[in-house]
């Protein structure tokens, strides 16, 4: 069992948020990337030449 990131409940896998296309704001331009959810404020980036990278809620344009 495990301890979840988000909620700290038990669980009996960790929770795997699944990645989903981000439009964002980047230098004033918009960017598409794959990106999981990190916290409630940001998003990870898992593709692509922004990798890794966090991404503010505020800078995001959609997400499909």
């Amino acid at each position: 069992m495990y301890t979840c990131q988000y909620c700290g409940q038990m669980v009996f896998r960790p929770y795997e948020p699944k990645p989903c296309f981000i439009m964002f704001f980047h230098d004033e331009k918009i960017e598409t990337a794959l990106a999981v959810p990190e916290n409630d404020s940001f998003y990870r980036i898992t593709k692509g030449k922004y990798k890794d990278n966090l991404v503010h809620v505020f800078d995001i344009v959609r997400k499909h």
